[in-house]
């Protein structure tokens, strides 16, 4: 009976094992990206997909746009004296003209500079204009540090009229860079403008639909506030301690107030295709005296000097910490980056891009975050199976530390996505570390390549203490019973909210185990039950019988030796 109740057991417990691949498979976990087919079809140059069918459901993605409209954005730099300390080579302004030349031709760009007060040197112009373009570019070049102050408030307070009044519905920005804290000279005038500009000021900007971003140069500035001043608005705060950073800081906000198109870049190669019409590419420099080049798909060495002030089709900005290169109509094929270290990026101008709904906003941990991207072209999802099934779509989420975790996206109507074939892919990401994170989007083939990034935020879940029960005297009351109200049809699955409690896996699997045990436990003790009801013998039986035959033959030997 041992014996049985042994394999009952094992056999239950391995039938636990069993449900429970089933609940939790594999394919859950981050899975490794599969290879793309090899030798898909290139391209076609006039794909256009036809509208989605009228009897489909309403999918998100076919009511986006491609891609934001232009936005106006106003550079507010630091110009005090102890910039000179802080930013010796006047990297900021560097970074800043990168800033302007990424900027396409539907963006407005405004330059101030400010100290004791805010000195616009260059009102909102079209960045992609020539005559324009230059006029800003030589706005950055007179801003010195010679100031004696830092007046934030001023200086916010001429980006807030520099912007005016919304007409449409562009976004709008203000990046302010500053190595230090209000000071006017007057300990009691800092603290009144201080507070001017969180209760006042900041809601203003916040109200009038303006996303503060700000970068600190030091420790020593005003991190709390001008980190603070920047959520406020829905804008994010970064801190740039090493002046080299800056490009780096730039770049990152670029991404993020845009959203532009770009070229994964690995091992300083990227791949260029024919639906490219320019590509910007931004090299970091490990020191000032690293020369960069650009090798292209037949081999041959570009630099710095191969510039033509004739031919504009290549256009090269070097700086200390950075070279920017942009190229109209690249050739096709992979292209490298030679004698870069660092975090370079290929910025796009294309018909063919990857889009996603994601909203930048933030998350708490523990939440579970569902990313739909798709390509698109001419404003219309592609879906034709020639480019899609040869084509790998993946998320990358870069968390703190360099820490990199890699998501397939899928088309299967399973697991997240809720048509299948419709040329919109889909992955679930768990937020499990807290902090600024960035997601890289990625679409792959052997013809193209695609990436876009977003910036998410997360934070610790607020633990709510729950409140004791307030006990009531008792009062008789009368039973009121009513009607049943139909239930609301349900909406279409979406996203998690960022409040939403996510269970543990482990409880989950830990409860569901448990389960199965009891329901072993139970089964063995009915199996028990039946054979001592049918008596059938137990072991203890078996035990008392032997005692008993043991006795008896005790007592007849005894008889035999009396007689």
């Amino acid at each position: 009976m041992i014996e049985t109740n042994a394999c009952v057991v094992r056999a239950l417990i391995k039938t636990a094992v069993l449900l429970s691949a089933l609940y939790f498979p594999a394919s859950h976990a981050t899975e490794p990206v599969a290879p793309a087919a090899a030798a898909p079809p290139e391209v076609p140059a006039d794909t256009k997909p036809a509208a989605p069918a009228a009897t489909q459901p309403a999918h998100p993605a076919q009511h986006a746009p491609a891609k934001a409209g232009g936005i106006d954005a106003v550079l507010v730099v630091d110009a005090s004296g102890s910039m000179k300390q802080t930013d010796p080579l006047n990297l900021r302004l560097a970074a800043a003209k990168m800033f302007i030349a990424l900027l396409g031709k539907t963006e407005r760009a405004g330059v101030i500079s400010f100290s004791d007060r805010g000195f616009p040197l260059a009102t909102l112009m079209p960045a992609r204009d020539d005559a324009a373009r230059q006029k800003l570019l030589q706005a950055v070049d007179k801003i010195a540090s010679t100031g004696q102050f830092t007046n934030l408030h001023d200086a916010l307070l001429k980006a807030r009229a520099m912007l005016g009044e919304q007409q449409d519905d562009r976004p709008r920005y203000v990046i302010l860079m500053s190595d230090g804290r209000m000071d006017t000279g007057k300990a009691a005038r800092d603290a009144d403008l201080t507070a001017q500009l969180k209760d006042t000021l900041v809601p203003e900007l916040t109200k009038a639909h303006i996303t503060l971003y700000t970068i600190a140069f030091t420790r020593e500035s005003d991190v709390a506030l001008l980190k603070g001043i920047a959520e406020t608005t829905r804008g994010q705060f970064r801190l740039a301690q090493l002046d080299k950073d800056l490009h780096d800081v730039f770049t990152s906000l670029f991404e993020s107030a845009k959203t532009p198109d770009m070229l994964p870049i690995e091992g300083g190669e990227f791949h260029a295709d024919d639906a490219i019409q320019e590509v910007t590419v931004v090299a970091t420099k490990d020191n000032p005296k690293v020369r960069i080049f650009l090798q292209t798909p037949d081999g041959k060495r570009l630099a710095a000097t191969d510039v033509d002030a004739q031919n504009k089709a290549m256009r090269w900005y070097s700086s200390p910490a950075f070279d920017m290169i942009t190229l109209d109509h690249p050739a096709a094929g992979i292209w490298k980056v030679l004698f870069s270290t660092g975090k370079n990026k290929a910025y796009i101008v294309t018909d063919l891009g990857i889009v996603t709904d994601l909203k930048e906003q933030q998350y708490k941990r523990g939440a579970t975050l569902t990313v739909t991207a798709w390509l698109n072209r001419g404003g219309e999802i592609v879906k034709q199976p020639d480019i899609l099934t040869s084509t790998q779509f993946t998320i990358q989420l870069l968390g703190l530390g360099g820490a990199v975790n890699e998501f397939i996206m899928r088309d299967t109507g399973q697991l997240g996505d809720k048509v299948a074939n419709d040329g919109v892919y889909t992955a679930t990401v768990p937020l499990i570390t807290q902090g600024q994170q960035k997601l890289h989007l990625v679409a792959k083939s052997a013809t193209f390549q695609r990436e876009t990034t977003r910036d998410i935020t997360v934070s610790e879940a607020p633990v709510v203490a729950a409140a004791a029960p307030v006990v009531q005297p008792a009062v008789a009351k009368p039973v009121v019973k009513h009607a049943a109200v139909p239930e609301p049809e349900a909406a279409p699955t979406a996203p998690k909210p960022a409040e939403e409690k996510v269970l543990s896996m482990t409880w989950i699997l830990g409860g569901f185990v448990l389960f199965n045990l009891l329901i072993g436990g139970g089964v063995v003790l009915f199996i028990w039950w039946r054979r001592r009801r049918s008596g059938a013998p137990t072991a203890k039986d078996e035990a008392d019988d032997a005692d008993e035959e043991d006795d008896s033959v005790k007592a007849k030997s005894k008889s035999a030796r009396k007689l």
